[in-house]
C-alpha cells in the first residue's frame, strides 16, 4: 500500500493516476467549452506535476530512472503547449491556427502519455518481481 509518493506500487500508481487522469479530462473539456481559463489553468497543472510525481515513484518502484516518465509527461503537457502558443503568437497572423496546432500535437502527445501511464501501470516493481508466485497468493 501507499506508504509516500516516493515509491509506489501498481495498485496505489492506479488509485492516483485514475482520478487525476479523469479530473485532467473534464478540467481539459470544460476549457474547450469556455469556461474561463483563470481558475481551471492552475488547477491542471497542479494534476500534471502530481501525475508526473506519481509516476516518478512508479518509475522508482519498477527500477527504471526516475527523470525518463516525469520528464516526458511534463515536456508533452506543459512545455510543448507553450511553445505551440508562443509559436502562434510569434506567427502574428498565423494565429488563427493555433486551434489546428493544438490538435495536431494532442494527437501525438494523448496517446504517447496514455501508453506511458498503461505501461507503467502494468509492469510489475522490484519488489513483487522478487517475491515467487506461489509466496504471493499466501501474502
Amino acid at each position: 500500500m501507499l506508504k509516500s509518493l516516493s515509491q509506489v506500487d501498481r495498485r496505489s500508481f492506479w488509485m492516483w493516476t485514475v482520478p487525476i487522469v479523469a479530473v485532467h479530462c473534464l478540467l481539459s473539456i470544460a476549457m474547450a467549452n469556455g469556461m474561463e481559463l483563470r481558475p481551471l489553468g492552475p488547477m491542471d497543472t497542479l494534476l500534471i506535476l502530481l501525475l508526473a510525481v506519481a509516476l516518478v515513484g512508479r518509475f522508482r518502484d519498477i527500477g527504471w530512472p526516475t527523470w525518463i516518465g516525469a520528464s516526458f509527461l511534463i515536456a508533452t503537457m506543459l512545455v510543448v503547449p507553450f511553445v505551440v502558443l508562443f509559436y502562434a503568437i510569434a506567427s502574428g497572423d498565423k494565429a488563427l491556427d493555433l486551434p489546428r496546432l493544438m490538435m495536431l500535437m494532442s494527437g501525438f502527445n494523448v496517446p504517447a502519455n496514455f501508453l506511458l501511464l498503461v505501461v507503467a501501470g502494468c509492469v510489475p516493481g522490484r519488489s513483487a518481481a522478487i517475491i515467487p508466485h506461489s509466496d504471493r497468493a499466501t501474502k
